[in-house]
């Protein structure tokens, strides 16, 4: 509904929950729920957030990992490390786009 009213639901091709796994984020079936759908391997996959809990929930069930760190925010040292690590979402694009080239 969020998506609907902000206006950008049209935008998107895929809206999925986590209601049809029945479990939350960090769990590994949310992220397996996803590539399944997408039908590709989680391996094939990145999450990008500025919750680095929900980064390393995907990054166990085998996905890549990005992200933006919000003003003030400092990465949890007890979560694995994603590959990228920004504090600007363009600068965080850019690295995608570097690494994906690759």
């Amino acid at each position: 509904q969020q998506l609907t009213n902000a206006g950008i639901a049209p935008l998107l091709d895929e809206i999925m929950t986590v209601e049809a796994v029945g479990k939350f984020k960090p769990a590994r079936e949310v992220y397996e729920m996803a590539a399944a759908k997408l039908g590709i391997a989680t391996s094939d996959m990145r999450m990008i957030a500025a919750h680095d809990w929900d980064i390393a929930g995907a990054m166990a069930a085998g996905c890549a990992g990005a992200l933006l760190l919000r003003p003030g925010m400092v990465a949890n040292p007890l979560y694995p490390k994603p590959d990228i690590i920004e504090s600007d979402l363009q600068a965080l694009t850019n690295r995608i786009i570097e690494i994906e080239r690759a």
